[in-house]
């Protein structure tokens, strides 16, 4: 999470995370800790230094007395400064002493002391302050999130009712004016900022929260939107200039999280506001980014989110149209998850139609390609192999999308060749074992595709197999057996696969058994021992889902295919060894 606050400690290396959709892999991009501003930021507080303890404690006791022996007016004003004290007393033994118990009571006192007044300019902050800092010690050192979630409410409703009253309440006053007499200011210019616009900081703390508490509870949903509110509160209050990048990167892990709840709309338009701040209103506003290595990252970073949404509408289109299926909806409350500030400045606001043909399917292809190169430009193989290789299988996986919407076999096994062309080049090259058996299992299943299209289109089609193309046929499928067969003895030395990658080992052996079952061979012998290791396989495969149920639970079709598979075999080794006359070719 960007905004993460003081649930992670200054200087946390935040990592934004993705999975892929066949073997989980981690894609990581490191963020460096100097970029996390408001990682270091707490609710502001008007003092640090020692004194403050026992300057706020003197004044403390005065102004308790003073509210005892006031009346009207002077009374409440009394009160207003007792509640300011009180936050900044209980800020204070939290941050010098940690003295949880201690500063808890001191926020419950604030409360308490305007608790009369609290719709009052003079005291509407120290209630929203008070509510934050009671809701992040509920969250982050008692762990209850329920209780932290209601003191949220109550700042929230505190804070939409004085913005909605009418007549239209003036600017809070803040704690510099009330308690200007008490305390000595030794802030830095960034603690000063808070100074500028204090009911908007505070409202921003209190969506910050709200996130961490449904970060922690896992509701995603909640999260999201809680996230945009803080990213539209920084728009429409004009100080997202404040920590730019980091606006930025919150839009960029939005459009994961919307991508991954089929809400394309809403994830284009949050990358298009970052590509926007990157482009336009960074470089205006802050020219010393210009350049920077800070900045080149960012953009590699957009770069590769526009990819994974090119990558996401792709693939959908493509089971759309291969299962015949709707895809889930994004929930209503997403709907409205825009910033009507950009929106004249940001395009393709409709809800994109599934790419059905390919030349659709090619022109987003492209963009893909384009995304995921200049995502390399950043992210190079010297800086960062790994993610430099999960990039490769992003490209290949994005021309095996592109060939499901090509109805020339012959172009299709062009786009399958393209596709592996990057991923064998570095297969050789990486150390990280993940990594190497992810591409093995691309890389195995790419050959696999272009040996059926060829063995479709002599064997099937024409009938006859010139010695090109049975040259071709098993070319591929020897290239496609290596890797199934190194993605497999890979997991010999580990401790056990994932459940995930138990699926994959499962379907390797049945597509290795399928590789041999397919080569055109012109020797009697060796078409018999091909089908042997066939039959090899499928009892493999079998032996494995009879030993543990929760595989067979898996692959229900493909294990009912090898089954009938093990059953055919015998007879066909069988008839083949009876024939006397040598035939051209054996299929």
């Amino acid at each position: 999470m960007v905004y993460s606050l003081k649930c992670f400690p200054p200087g946390t290396d935040h990592k934004m995370i993705v999975s892929s959709p066949l073997l989980p892999y981690p894609k990581i991009i490191k963020k460096t800790p100097e970029r996390d501003y408001l990682s270091r930021m707490v609710p502001p507080t008007y003092e640090f230094h020692k004194r403050a303890k026992y300057d706020l404690e003197n004044t403390f006791h005065m102004l308790v007395m003073e509210a005892d022996i006031r009346t009207g007016v002077a009374h409440k004003n009394a009160c207003s400064r007792l509640g300011a004290v009180c936050y900044q007393l209980g800020h204070v033994l939290y941050e010098i002493e940690n003295g949880l118990g201690v500063s808890v009571l001191a926020f419950e006192k604030a409360l308490e002391a305007i608790e009369d007044h609290v719709i009052d300019p003079d005291n509407v902050l120290t209630a929203i302050n008070s509510l934050n800092m009671l809701a992040f010690l509920e969250a982050n050192h008692n762990k209850n999130t329920e209780r932290a979630l209601e003191f949220l409410d109550r700042a929230d409703s505190i804070y939409k009712t004085y913005r909605d009253k009418e007549p239209k309440m003036p600017d809070p006053t803040g704690v510099d004016v009330l308690l200007e007499d008490c305390t000595e200011d030794n802030r830095t210019w960034e603690e000063r900022s808070y100074k500028r616009n204090p009911m908007v900081n505070a409202r921003l703390y209190t969506l910050f929260y709200y996130i961490e508490i449904y970060r922690i509870l896992k509701l995603t949903e909640e999260e999201i939107f809680y996230s945009h509110a803080a990213l539209k509160h920084q728009i429409d209050n004009d100080i997202y200039m404040q920590c730019p990048l980091d606006w930025v990167q919150t839009c960029i892990q939005m459009s994961e999280w919307l991508l991954n709840a089929n809400a394309f709309q809403q994830a284009k338009h949050h990358m298009e506001a970052a590509s926007m701040f990157l482009e336009e209103v960074i470089p205006k506003n802050l020219s010393y980014y210009n350049g920077s290595q800070e900045l080149k990252q960012y953009l590699a970073d957009v770069s590769y989110s526009w990819s994974r949404y090119g990558m996401r509408l792709l693939k959908k289109s493509k089971t759309r149209l291969m299962k015949k299926k709707t895809h889930r909806l994004p929930p209503s409350s997403f709907n409205d998850l825009l910033f009507d500030k950009f929106e004249e400045k940001l395009g393709g606001q409709d809800t994109p139609v599934y790419v059905d043909n390919f030349k659709d399917a090619e022109e987003l292809t492209k963009n893909i390609i384009k995304w995921i190169n200049e995502t390399k430009l950043f992210y190079t193989f010297d800086m960062s192999n790994n993610f430099y290789g999960y990039l490769s299988i992003d490209k290949c996986q994005a021309y095996k999308n592109l060939a499901f919407f090509q109805d020339n076999s012959l172009e299709t096994e062009k786009l399958l060749k393209i596709g592996v062309v990057d991923m064998e080049i570095l297969v050789v090259k990486l150390d990280d074992l993940s990594l190497r058996r992810q591409m093995w299992y691309e890389l195995s299943n790419m050959y696999r595709f272009m040996m059926e299209i060829q063995y479709e289109q002599y064997v099937l089609i024409k009938k006859e197999v010139p010695k090109t193309g049975a040259k071709l046929i098993n070319k591929y499928s020897n290239t496609s057996i290596s890797y199934y067969l190194k993605f497999i003895e890979s997991f010999t030395t580990t401790i056990g696969p994932s459940e995930v990658q138990k699926k994959a080992i499962l379907l390797s052996n049945l597509y290795l058994a399928k590789c041999y079952d397919k080569q055109i061979v012109y020797l009697k012998q060796v078409k018999i021992r091909n089908l042997l290791e066939g039959e090899k396989y499928y009892k493999r495969i079998i032996n494995y889902c009879e030993s543990d149920y929760a595989l067979a639970a898996m692959i229900p079709y493909e294990l009912s295919y090898a089954r009938n598979m093990l059953k055919l075999l015998p007879t066909k080794i069988k008839n083949l060894s009876k024939l006397s006359k040598t035939s051209k070719c054996y299929v």
